[in-house]
């Protein structure tokens, strides 16, 4: 197993974060909007040293057997949320489990206020808002 080798999927991790782990680690990102297949989790939880993922809804016994000789493993989403204090996910050495908070950087907070500002300005002014997601709904009042 290659200790240097780290697999992450749907990067919705920092840019930043990816950019410095690429300079030290050989990365890895699973690029698709859905969650990698079952198989490739098992594949990658032998071959890699680390796996960061969000996708909790298929980390499973039989995953985290696979991955128990990895050096770690990392998850910010779980379900349920919160995570159960006596989830066995959480007595894992090798694994980090944080709150849901992994895009929460400063500028990704900065930028959320801002889309909802302007959001709230268009929509009082009238006007389309640029972060509307269903426009049909407008159509309704």
């Amino acid at each position: 197993m290659p200790d240097d080798k780290i697999f992450i999927t749907r990067s919705h991790i920092i840019p930043e974060a990816i950019a410095y782990l690429d300079g030290i680690y050989d990365i890895e990102v699973w690029q698709q909007n859905a969650p990698p297949p079952r198989s490739l989790l098992l594949e990658k939880a032998q071959e890699c040293g680390a796996l960061l993922t969000e996708v909790t809804d298929i980390i499973d016994a039989d995953l985290l057997d696979s991955a128990k000789d990895a050096q770690g493993a990392a998850i910010d989403v779980t379900d349920p949320e919160p995570i159960p204090f006596d989830d066995p996910l959480l007595s894992l050495d090798n694994l980090l489990v944080t709150p849901h908070i992994a895009s929460a950087s400063r500028q990704t907070v900065r930028r959320m206020g801002q889309m909802s500002a302007g959001n709230i300005i268009a929509a009082l002014r009238g006007e389309a808002m640029p972060g509307c997601v269903n426009p049909e709904a407008l159509d309704r009042t």
